[in-house]
């Protein structure tokens, strides 16, 4: 496996399961929901400086999963997994989160002969859409009657400045609504790995795992995988940690490869053409009609707000504030604007967050929507609100004794929902002192 799935944990837990006499290990979500049970449990070294410098090849104890990885704990679990159900995020996403099963099913009923897979984890915009398009006339002029694409948004863990799943899900669906990307060959399916950054080692495990479910191509592009340096980097600080093309020449040669059960569909460097508003190869004959769009420069201009330029194209987009026509759909980029213009609000939150009702004692009262800035618990007794300040008292009362004993009992308020780590607040300036 070029990039290893293991399940980190402390030494509390490896000592908990050690002297458990289950034999067992229960596996739950944040929310409390019971998704399988890991028999015959097995407790390994978690070799972290193996696992960082064999999947990245590169040293930045900046770079965000090589932090992540290092703030795990010293130990990895392994063991035999049973899982109860398929499971649900229950975040209005789920009938995305299709199964190898289910993505067969898709690719038959649109009559498919071969499928190609394109991994996304940013809006898709013209560049994207060029590469799947030609990608697909190349499978038709080498003789495949009905080539389907798998687009395949990446739907785990990724760094904080990328744009988060149900944002990049609904402007997808705005490129399909669109038709820049043909509904009629296209079949979305949200593939739940996280993005470790890991460029040329990880871009195997991204074909090797869509061929496992049905990818006969993978589209790859410059960069894949890739991440800017960190100022913490050792040799190129802010600067790209890989070069462009490692990734693909990389895959090229990968054994996912070999067999020959699956081929690559690869791309250099594509540039908009101001002359027809096309996303496409440079033509170095006309080099001056060709632009550059970063990702850099499209997060700033769907801050700005930037409107559709007109001709001519200007040199400077930010300073116009204008986006190249056919750059994006017209409805895809307002979802992204809406994005970025209001990342910063406290009112904003993203709509793919779990719903799912709270874990309330009986002696507390829930008002507004949990996972939303209204939330509030307050704490009652006998029917009233109460203050976990002013009316909880410290030592739990007794009928014997008015003094603190050695076997006194204590109240506490904990301010952290049950099976997450998101803490609240006892509110000072509020009424009863509610928990927000």
């Amino acid at each position: 496996m070029a990039v290893p799935i293991v399940l980190p944990i402390t030494e509390f837990t490896k000592s908990a399961i050690e002297t458990s006499p289950s034999g067992a290990v229960a596996l739950i979500d944040k929310d409390g929901h019971a998704l399988g049970v890991l028999k015959n449990p097995e407790v390994y070294p978690n070799r972290k400086e193996e696992i960082v410098s064999r999947c990245f090849g590169a040293i930045d104890p900046g770079h965000p999963y090589i932090a992540h990885v290092y703030s795990g704990g010293n130990y990895l679990l392994g063991g035999e997994v049973e899982v109860f159900e398929p499971i649900r995020y229950r975040d209005g996403l789920d009938k995305l989160r299709l199964t190898p099963k289910e993505l067969y099913t898709n690719f038959k009923a649109k009559g498919a002969d071969v499928v190609f897979a394109f991994q996304t984890r940013n809006p898709t915009h013209a560049g994207h859409a060029y590469l799947m398009r030609t990608g697909r006339e190349r499978l038709v002029a080498a003789g495949y009657q009905n080539p389907v694409l798998w687009l395949s948004p990446l739907g785990g863990w990724t760094k904080s400045d990328d744009v988060p799943l149900d944002v990049r899900v609904t402007q997808h669906q705005a490129v399909l609504d669109e038709r820049m990307l043909d509904p009629d060959w296209t079949v979305m399916g949200i593939w739940p790995a996280p993005m470790i950054y890991a460029g040329p080692t990880e871009v195997q495990f991204h074909a090797a795992s869509r061929r496992a479910a049905g990818a006969s191509f993978f589209v790859v592009g410059r960069d894949a995988a890739g991440i800017k340096s960190s100022p913490e980097a050792t040799w190129n600080p802010d600067d790209d940690m890989y070069d462009a093309n490692h990734a693909r020449f990389a895959l090229q040669m990968s054994p996912v490869l070999e067999d020959a059960r699956m081929a690559l569909l690869s791309f250099d460097k594509f540039y908009y053409d101001k002359t027809d508003h096309q996303m496409k190869a440079l033509d170095p004959s006309r080099e001056d009609d060709f632009i550059s769009i970063s990702g850099s420069k499209m997060r700033k201009l769907a801050a700005q707000g930037a409107t559709p330029c007109r001709d001519p194209i200007p040199s400077d987009l930010l300073a116009a504030n204008c986006v190249p026509q056919g750059f994006m759909v017209p409805s895809g980029w307002a979802i992204v604007c809406d994005y970025y213009q209001n990342i910063e609000s406290p009112d904003w939150i993203p709509w793919s967050k779990a719903v799912v009702q709270p874990l309330i004692d009986e002696n507390t009262v829930a008002h507004g929507t949990y996972g939303k800035t209204d939330f509030a618990v307050f704490l009652t007794r006998g029917n009233k609100q109460a203050s976990p300040w002013h009316d909880i008292p410290l030592v739990v009362p007794t009928t014997t004794s008015a003094a603190v004993s050695s076997t006194a009992q204590f109240n506490m308020i904990t301010e952290i929902p049950k099976h997450t780590s998101a803490k609240m607040e006892v509110m000072k300036d509020k009424w009863s002192n509610p928990i927000m």
